[in-house]
């Protein structure tokens, strides 16, 4: 039987970040396994924008995290030579609510790296954004961009030859006793001094009661990628008004309440489908757009083309996309915590249960990984 250090259950985004951390401060003497029941993470791990976005995280310890998090990425991107831009974002305003909204926002946040750009500015950034009625926007320098499907199937590897971890992908952990034995669907066995959970979505093989008592909501998307795009620069991740309505950080501004009234007038489709459109661009210069969310434990892994219409037709409203064609189209479900940003839990001692980022997976993962890693070997010593 093989003996671990620290063992992690899944190799999305979640499970990615605890086998870097665990790697990382063990050091070259620690025994780190990653275990994946496919040959590479096919949840929500690959169905996003590949965006790195502290800005959406409210200020304190949430944009903290998320900060830690984008520095831990970008560490990790550099060594690797994995594929990723340093973008940053910008949330484009085309009314005066909108820019009233983004302005109270930047009188409570002392961060010199976010700022007011005006509408000329915002076109020299992205040249395909609607010019009429542009008043300016929201720009910060601290997103980050990867593409989902290049990050989850390549840091694997990087992790393995690099820092000496265990790949054991292919493979499906059944169960786990209290010694630390975990068993595998092969009939293999090995054991760990600590294992953390990132199973996403799945939560029915391994403690599905602790899961189901954190009261977890499934929250369905539907996103789009158009053709490739050669010699297509986007410029900055792009959001507009809609997006001011959906994170957090913008959730204290003054006028935000009557924003959302306007948008309920205006954009009634677009908020019965909790949608709020993102514009990114992958490594092979594809526009990727989105999305919807659909809570609830009912939802259904079809795509709705009348959704995919309510985001195009507010995408509209502020890019010109340069091609017609949208050569992709799927559904992705994630996790979302009703009770705090993200969800830990230690069921016995010796394992550590990680889900429920909702949407923010990319974004935090990397500095909660740190923190949760960090914890558990403190009380190893």
């Amino acid at each position: 039987m093989s003996a671990f250090d620290v063992v992690v259950i899944g190799g999305g985004v979640i499970g990615l970040a605890h086998a870097y951390a665990a790697a990382r401060h063990l050091g070259p003497a620690g025994k780190v396994a990653l275990i994946e029941r496919n040959v590479y993470a096919q949840g929500a791990s690959i169905r996003n924008f590949g965006m790195l976005w502290p800005v959406g995280q409210p200020v304190g310890y949430r944009r903290d995290i998320a900060t830690k998090s984008r520095d831990i990425w970008h560490g990790l991107l550099k060594e690797s030579g994995i594929w990723h831009q340093e973008t940053g974002s910008l949330h484009v305003c085309y009314h005066d609510d909108e820019a009233e909204v983004v302005h109270e926002y930047l009188a409570d946040v002392d961060d010199e790296i976010v700022k007011w750009v005006d509408g000329a500015e915002c076109l020299k950034m992205s040249p395909c954004l609607v010019q009429n009625g542009l008043r300016g926007g929201l720009y910060s320098a601290s997103e980050l961009q990867v593409d989902p499907r290049v990050v989850i199937r390549e840091i694997p590897g990087h992790l393995a030859n690099a820092h000496g971890v265990t790949l054991m992908f292919g493979q499906t952990a059944i169960g786990i006793t209290d010694d630390g034995t975990i068993s595998l669907a092969s009939g293999e066995t090995l054991k760990a001094h600590h294992t953390f959970i990132c199973s996403g979505h799945d939560i029915r093989n391994l403690f599905p009661g602790v899961l189901d008592a954190a009261g977890l909501v499934p929250c369905k998307l539907q996103m789009m990628r158009t053709e490739a795009l050669p010699g297509f620069d986007l410029g900055p991740m792009l959001a507009a008004g809609l997006t001011l309505t959906h994170y957090e950080s913008f959730s204290t501004c003054p006028t935000l309440p009557a924003l959302k009234a306007r948008y309920a007038q205006e954009w009634p489709e677009q908020l019965a489908n909790g949608i709020h459109v993102l514009l990114s661009q992958a490594k092979t210069t594809a526009l990727t757009i989105g999305d919807s969310h659909e809570y609830g434990d009912q939802v259904m892994p079809f795509s709705e083309t009348k959704v995919d219409d309510l985001i195009l037709d507010y995408l509209a409203t502020f890019f010109t996309v340069p091609t017609q064609v949208i050569a992709e189209r799927w559904t992705g479900v994630y996790l979302k915590n009703p009770r705090g940003p993200w969800l830990v839990e230690t069921p016995v001692s010796n394992v550590t249960v990680v889900n429920g980022f909702g949407g923010a997976g990319m974004t935090l993962s990397m500095g909660v990984g740190d923190e949760n890693v960090r914890n558990v070997l403190q009380g190893l010593k």
